[in-house]
């Protein structure tokens, strides 16, 4: 009497045993079933450290900001003081200007005056 060996039914295939469900599957079903397990839980652990590093990373970026608004706020302060030394060099050369105005046009008053009364004193 011969079998057919190729007429098994498909699996994974359910049998209900005793009032008890069982699925009945092939070991290769039974490797790979563990492989995609064994990977999940993997990913999960992938998944795990990149949500820290991600967390890492924000508050990196939340501390970088938070520099670069001091920064930003010392180049400010920096630029006004930059300002005011330009603005008190501008006083200062208008200043000596004035300054320089004046000694020269009172030296200029004090020799036309000399000049005049040397101009009398020698014509008597």
């Amino acid at each position: 009497m011969k079998q057919w060996i190729f007429s098994q039914n498909l699996y994974p295939q359910k049998l209900v045993i005793d009032k008890d469900t069982v699925v009945a599957i092939t070991p290769y079903q039974l490797s790979l079933t563990n492989k995609i397990i064994v990977e999940r839980d993997f990913l999960k652990l992938e998944i795990a450290e990149q949500n820290s590093m991600i967390g890492l990373q924000d508050s990196l970026l939340k501390s970088y900001g938070k520099q670069l608004e001091r920064w930003k706020e010392l180049d400010r302060t920096n630029q006004s003081i930059i300002e005011d030394f330009k603005l008190r060099e501008i006083e200062s050369i208008k200043g000596h200007k004035r300054h320089t105005l004046a000694i020269g046009g009172t030296c200029f008053v004090v020799g036309f005056s000399v000049g005049v009364f040397l101009m009398v004193f020698n014509q008597k």
